[in-house]
């Protein structure tokens, strides 16, 4: 039997750099092999040049493809949920790379409904600005906790 996929990771696109997405695909298929992952890359309406290149890397990296007419990131982001197949879901910025150490295994025993990982800004060439933590919200966060911290 197969397992089912721990995590979706949705990642809307519209007109970035396609060296930005190959960047952020490679970041999440260097996760541990112990985490099953799906990954959906859904283009919000970029040029047809662009288009034609996410859908290659997608098919390159075992992405899913979906193109959608402009309609924002926050419609985007909810075709990924629809066809999502994971217990959990990630959005992740086509600009972002998730640190292969990150996730493990242990985080998605399905007992937690959601989870907060330390978020690492840099410039454009990759140097370190500000790390934001979530440690110091505990176990049980208020939801005024999760909201400063989240859009920080």
């Amino acid at each position: 039997m197969k397992r089912k996929n721990d995590i979706t990771f949705i990642i809307p696109v519209y007109n970035k750099p396609v060296d930005q997405v190959k960047k952020c695909l490679i970041s999440i298929k260097k996760l541990s092999s112990h985490i099953i992952n799906e990954i959906i890359i859904i283009d919000d309406g970029s040029n047809n040049k662009l288009n034609e290149q996410y859908k290659n890397i997608a098919y390159k990296y075992d992405a899913k493809y979906f193109y959608e007419k402009n309609k924002g990131v926050s419609h985007a982001r909810n075709v990924g949920i629809r066809n999502a197949k994971g217990k959990y879901i990630s959005f992740v910025d086509a600009d972002d790379n998730i640190i292969s150490s990150a996730i493990n295994s242990k985080d998605l025993d399905g007992k937690s409904e959601l989870i907060l990982f330390n978020v690492i800004k840099s410039d454009q060439q990759g140097k370190y600005k500000k790390i934001y933590k979530f440690i110091d919200i505990g176990n049980k966060p208020t939801t005024n906790q999760l909201l400063k911290y989240s859009f920080k």
